[in-house]
This record gives C-alpha cells, structure tokens and sequence, in this order.
C-alpha cells in the first residue's frame, strides 16, 4: 500500500476509491481498492470496484479474478456478472463470457445492461438467431427512448404507408446497417431515413428512400418505425446470410485525389477514432506506427484521418513528411466515398471509415484492438461476412501495437501489382 493508503481502514479506503474513480483518477483508485481489499479480504463490493479499475487498464486477466471473488463472496449480482462476461469476452473466452452473461440475466430478468451484455458477446460468437434479438434490450438502456421510437415497429411485413428508418448510434454503424435500405424500400410505400448530418448526401444515393438529417427530438410522421441497428434482426440475418457489399454508391461530383506519381501504391490511412470517446484509447493507433508503411518509396499515402488526431499529419507532425492530408477536400462521408474510390486500399482503425470502405467494397485493412467490436468476429478471424473485402490486424496483446507498421508494410506486397 502507499503512504495514502496505508493508515486508512478497509471501509475508509473502499469510499475513497470509489470518489477517486467517479473523478476520473482510476490509478488512485486502484491503490485504495487494493489496500481495502487487503484490509478486508471478505468484502464483496472492494472487489467488484477493484475489477472495474482493473477493467480500466484492461488488465483482463486480473479484473476477472476480482469479479470472480466478487461472485463467491456475494453470488448472483447482476453488475458483477456482466462486468464478468464482459471481461471475459474481452479476453477471448467467448463461451464462459455466455455462461456468465445468462447468470446475469437469470439473476436480473429486466435488466436492459444484463441482455445487452449478453447481445454482445452472442453477436462476436456469431449467434445472430439468439444476439439481436437479445440486442433489442438496447432500447431499454437509459437515455435511449426518444418520439420516433413510440410509433409502431415495424417487422418487416409488406405496408403501404410511411416507414420510419430512425437513427441512432454512430455513424459506423447507420453506414452497416445501410444495406438494409433498398430491403426496406422494397416492403413500404415510402421510406424516410434519417441520417447524421455527414450522412445525409451519401445517404440520398440509396435508390427508393428519402433522406432527412437526423433530428432526435423531433422525428418526421410516418406510420412505423424501424431502429437503424434493429434492421438485420428484423430482416432475420443470420452469420451465413448478411446481405453483401458494395451497397453504397459513389457521387460523380467528387472532389480528386492529388496526383501520384505512376505504379505506386495510393493507400489512405486512418488511426485514431474520436478522442473524446473512452473507448478510442484501446483503438486508436499511435500515428508513428504507420510511418514503416507511409515511407515506402512505391506509397502515396493519404490522411482521411478528421478531427485533432489529422495534426499528425500536418506540418510538425509525426507523419507531415510521409503523409498528404486530404481531409482540407472531405466536407461529408460523400465526399470520403469519392477520395476512397481513387485508392487502392484504405488502412484504418475501428472507425466509420473502415464502415465505408467496406460498404463501398473497396479493400481495406482494419486495425482491432486486441478486443474489438462484435461486427468483427472472433479473435482469429481474419475477415469478417459484413465486408468481405476488408482483411483485419489484431493487436497481439492490449495496448501492444508493436510492430504493426512493419507487418502492414510486409503484407502490402509489391507496387506492380496494386
């Protein structure tokens, strides 16, 4: 124990760590966490919260000791299983993440987090019969009701009205589900699609549907609706039957790749997701990682890389000699569509880039964290049904990206034959 830590009780040192980790200082936590569980081996709720920091800096194996220690001291809580299964799943045991995640939901039927936890870990395992309709449970989730959702659902029956395709989540994953769009169009009167404001344009290109920037207060009348992500449930997709790519279309008046020079190889990279999100920093790729791949003499390389991550290929920046930036040209994901169309591969992190590539049927590499979302797989897996032209570079271990530049350049092969 530290010298913070030392002198405190078990009880004292637990609500410390607790306000410690609620502030964001998940270290300090920790260190209190541990000399409460110390002080009091027999605690239930140390061990749960030491697991959640152990979560934090995804030192897998030891947060599933603790929520395991949690489960035996105080069997059957819905939180402690479903941070178990999610841990588990995280480490690759996709099988006792199930059994854990269906503990969590027999100890807690309504739980929305118990279903949608095992939603997750079903969908990576590739059972889609039981994982959307388990995903359905998402719409219970706190925060997630809005007044398109309280219009009649629609399952997929032929209707002669007005149907609602409603939006939610991020722009990854309207772009996955957007193969669904002429499925839709074919079975309703009229089909209104809202979109994120970036999507809009790429959106309109979708034979039959019409498109409307995605308002979440305010949605437009319609007769049914349809969540974006519920479309593969309601359309009963199952592993061996997603519907293929490309599905998007590319728009005739966009803006042109700068000119390279003959027989090279144009290859446009992404590394970083939104930075504000949590999740990024087990995604995102240090930019420095790809220079072994930018610096080849037969690459072209171009940043699609928005937000504050593109300095690094900006003057001062890591990649600023390797790297053109492009993203000056890119004012929607339509305008992305017509860059990505002028490469020969794409190479990006888990980011809706790597979505629309794929839609787009172009070849992209995705880089996974050592776990990734369950659209990707199984680790192992080296492609995935939803994009068949993207091939996927796991990390070997959390946070190691390691040597990911020199295998990305190795595997890219010669320039002659793009």
């Amino acid at each position: 124990m530290s010298r913070a830590t030392d002198s405190a009780d078990p009880a004292t040192l637990k609500a410390r760590g607790a306000a410690l980790f609620d502030a964001g200082d998940t270290a300090g936590a920790l260190a209190c966490f541990d000399g409460a569980a110390e002080g009091d081996p027999a605690d239930a709720e140390t061990h749960f919260r030491r697991g959640l920091a152990l979560a934090a800096f995804a030192r897998l194996d030891e947060a599933v000791a603790a929520f395991r220690r949690a489960d035996t001291l105080a069997p059957e809580r819905e939180s402690v299983l479903t941070n178990l299964g999610t841990m588990l799943r995280r480490r690759g045991d996709l099988d006792a993440a199930v059994a854990a995640h269906e503990r969590a939901v027999r100890a807690a039927p309504q739980s929305p987090a118990a279903h949608y936890g095992l939603a997750f870990t079903l969908l990576t395992r590739g059972d889609y019969a039981r994982g959307f309709a388990e995903y359905e449970w998402r719409l219970a989730l706190p925060g997630w009701r809005r007044p398109a959702l309280e219009l009649p659902r629609w399952h997929g029956d032929t209707m002669a009205g007005t149907l609602l395709v409603a939006g939610e989540q991020g722009h990854g994953d309207m772009i996955q589900g957007a193969r669904y769009l002429p499925w839709a169009a074919r079975h309703a009167g009229r089909v209104v699609v809202e979109a994120h404001a970036p999507l809009v344009r790429l959106f309109g290109l979708v034979p039959g549907v019409e498109v409307v920037p995605f308002d979440p207060d305010t949605p437009p009348a319609a007769d049914a609706c349809v969540p974006f992500c519920s479309l593969p449930w309601t359309a009963g997709t199952m592993h061996d039957s997603v519907p293929g790519a490309p599905y998007l279309a590319v728009p005739a008046d966009g803006p042109a790749l700068p000119a390279t020079s003959p027989g090279c190889w144009r290859v446009g990279l992404v590394w970083s997701g939104d930075p504000d999100q949590p999740a990024n920093r087990f995604r995102a790729v240090p930019p420095g990682a790809l220079r072994p791949l930018a610096a080849r003499a037969d690459v072209a390389a171009f940043s699609l890389q928005m937000g504050t991550p593109g300095a690094a290929a900006r003057p001062g920046g890591p990649l600023a000699d390797v790297v053109a930036d492009v993203t000056p040209r890119l004012g929607d994901f339509a305008d992305t569509a017509a860059i990505m169309a002028q490469l020969d591969l794409v190479v990006t992190v888990d980011t809706a880039t790597a979505h629309l590539a794929g839609a787009l049927g172009r070849p992209v590499w995705v880089l996974l964290g050592y776990w990734a979302d369950w659209r990707w797989g199984r680790r192992g897996d080296a492609g995935t049904p939803w994009y068949p032209s993207a091939r996927l570079f796991r990390q070997p271990a959390p946070g190691d990206w390691g040597d990911v530049g020199r295998r990305l350049a190795e595997a890219l092969g010669p320039a002659d034959q793009p």
